[in-house]
């Protein structure tokens, strides 16, 4: 037997759905933004791993700090949706998602890190 949902609920769930995917615009919008884009949060220590390293090699990030964020809850879980990663950080470059922490510390030790920052920019153009 189906259960019909009233009006109300109906109107909740349609609100929902409708924020979550002007969350995800938002999103995309955000990750076509900058050519580095880090989505992190404050205390996280694999996220300061990542934003000192970025730092260190002076690469210039577009850093979302989730944690700071009303809607940062919103985001994480668009960011989950979209890449199937729920950790943070969670780091795109050139639009491509990349990964968090343990990926982009493989990139720096096979040397690819600057070249998938510059190698994309180039095959752009």
């Amino acid at each position: 037997m189906i259960k019909s949902v009233s009006r109300q609920a109906a109107s909740v769930i349609a609100r929902q759905l409708h924020m979550e995917a002007t969350t995800k615009t938002a999103v995309k919008e955000l990750i076509g933004a900058s050519q580095v884009v880090l989505f992190s949060k404050s205390y996280c220590q694999f996220s300061e791993r990542v934003k000192e390293l970025f730092d260190d090699m002076n690469i210039q990030s577009l850093t979302i700090e989730l944690d700071d964020l009303e809607e940062g809850a919103h985001i994480q879980d668009a960011l989950r949706d979209m890449t199937q990663q729920c950790t943070i950080p969670n780091v795109f470059i050139n639009g491509k998602h990349i990964g968090g922490c343990e990926s982009v510390m493989k990139l720096v030790k096979a040397n690819k890190l600057i070249d998938t920052i510059s190698g994309d920019k180039q095959q752009r153009a």
